[in-house]
């Protein structure tokens, strides 16, 4: 009976020091930031979170055909007036996984 006690308390213990550990490493890299931001050595990003994923790009995708996630090839499909459509392709079996519409910064110009 002891021995499970000890065993409980030494788990407690491990829990007790891992959870102060990481406590500790959140709370020196706050800091970190903070003295890096104040000399100026340190910028938080872009204001706009969303702004960082307009140019994503998929690695892998989920193919019906091959039920499992799977390496995929970006190609051009389409060259449309408000952007490029592309096409992901399954590297496996050549399936249609998904498409992306890229939104070009460019104005659109007719020629007559």
């Amino acid at each position: 009976m002891s021995l499970l006690k000890t065993a409980a308390a030494s788990a407690a213990a491990k829990k007790d020091c891992a959870m102060s550990i990481k406590g500790g490493l959140k709370n020196r890299l706050r800091h970190e930031i903070k003295a890096a931001s104040a000399a100026g050595r340190f910028s938080p990003g872009p204001k706009d979170a969303q702004s960082v994923f307009e140019s994503f790009d998929a690695a892998e995708l989920y193919c019906p055909q091959c039920g499992r996630a799977v390496p995929v090839i970006k190609r051009l499909l389409l060259i449309l007036p408000d952007g490029d459509r592309f096409e992901y392709r399954c590297r496996f079996c050549g399936t249609t996984v998904g498409t992306k519409v890229e939104r070009a910064g460019r104005p659109s110009v007719l020629i007559k």
